[in-house]
């Protein structure tokens, strides 16, 4: 596999509560009313997958009190006192936030990396490359200086 690399992200804890600290620890996170989106991908979500092994490396469980499809819905939940959900700085910086919801690092930062992934011997047809190219120049436009996090990664023409 040829993977060419985008972005990464830091995943964020999206709360409107108060918290004690600055940064959420995954028993923090354990002990969060937790409200998940992406329901239909479920424990297959890649970041899902990274905190429930995480928490189950201290012998706890993740379990959401509420799920949903949207990331929106979900921080629309968070900023009415519902629960709390974790998202990318990109999202938590995006006109979808709401106002209300703080966004914490994880003790432990966790990022996101955003990749185009092909089959080494595979030829990418003309429409593939053209769909590649517009995911690279789409990526490029988040660029901004309202988020210095996000870390983008110069890659090759595929």
């Amino acid at each position: 596999m040829k993977v060419t690399p985008l972005f990464k992200d830091e995943v964020m804890f999206a709360t409107s509560q108060a918290w004690r600290t600055d940064a959420v620890s995954i028993d923090e996170l354990a002990a969060a009313k937790l409200i998940l989106y992406d329901a239909h991908a479920g424990w297959r979500d890649p970041t899902r997958r990274q905190l429930a092994e995480r928490a189950l490396l201290q012998g706890l469980e993740l379990n959401p009190t509420i799920e949903v499809e949207q990331v929106d819905t979900a921080l629309d939940l968070v900023a009415a006192g519902a629960g709390e959900t974790f998202v990318s700085k990109a999202v938590s910086v995006s006109p979808i936030a709401p106002p209300g919801v703080k966004y914490l690092p994880f003790s432990e930062p966790l990022y996101d990396t955003v990749a185009l992934i092909q089959k080494e011997s595979a030829i990418l047809s003309p429409a593939t490359k053209e769909l590649a190219r517009l995911a690279r120049e789409t990526i490029a436009s988040f660029r901004s200086d309202d988020m210095p996090e996000v870390r983008y990664i110069e890659s090759p023409e595929a």
